[in-house]
């Protein structure tokens, strides 16, 4: 209530980026998305950035299992698309998305995630750093996840441990879990 109270357009504003669950990605962490609902929750995670603490803990209440993994396939996707374009912003996105989503179940399944949304920042340069900000604006549980995550020793945050492979496009970097890497030929 209070978080509403603090400006009273904030529910207007979040209303319409609150994916259904109709909505969902197609392609994957090669063939990159970035259509309507990538479009849609860059600008919610841009909203819950700059939201204040009492509005971002009422948006992460508002985020039930089938948003949260919208919004952590919108995280990987747009760490990707920020190592792609040397954008820096587009991975804090990414990280802005798995705040908000908040842990589920199993932080095992972030931690996998995690690995590629690392590799993606340091592809930009910004490396665990940019982690600092996602546990800044992350619930408890998130940001102790984040921040143990980035603080690991460097052979235990790589891709191969976490089961990813690294993945060669014309458009840049791509990730495939689990499965031997295969090359996307021109």
């Amino acid at each position: 209530q209070r978080a509403l109270e603090q400006d009273g357009a904030f529910l207007e504003r979040v209303s319409p980026l609150l994916p259904d669950d109709q909505e969902h990605f197609s392609g994957d962490l090669i063939a990159l998305d970035r259509g309507s609902l990538f479009q849609k929750l860059a600008r919610l995670c841009q909203l819950y950035r700059g939201a204040t603490a009492e509005q971002r803990t009422w948006l992460r209440s508002q985020i039930d299992a089938g948003r949260r993994a919208q919004l952590e396939s919108f995280g990987l996707r747009a760490a990707v698309a920020g190592a792609r374009d040397h954008a820096a912003a587009t991975v804090g996105l990414g990280l802005a998305a798995f705040a908000l989503a908040d842990i589920g179940n199993d932080v095992r399944e972030v931690l996998l995630s995690l690995a590629v949304v690392l590799r993606c920042a340091e592809l930009c340069g910004a490396g665990a750093a940019l982690f600092q900000e996602g546990a800044r604006i992350s619930g408890p549980a998130m940001s102790a996840a984040l921040l143990d995550f980035a603080a690991r020793p460097a052979d235990l945050q790589t891709l191969a441990v976490m089961g990813w492979h690294e993945v060669k496009t014309p458009d840049g970097p791509g990730y495939r879990f689990g499965s031997a890497p295969q090359t996307t030929n021109p």
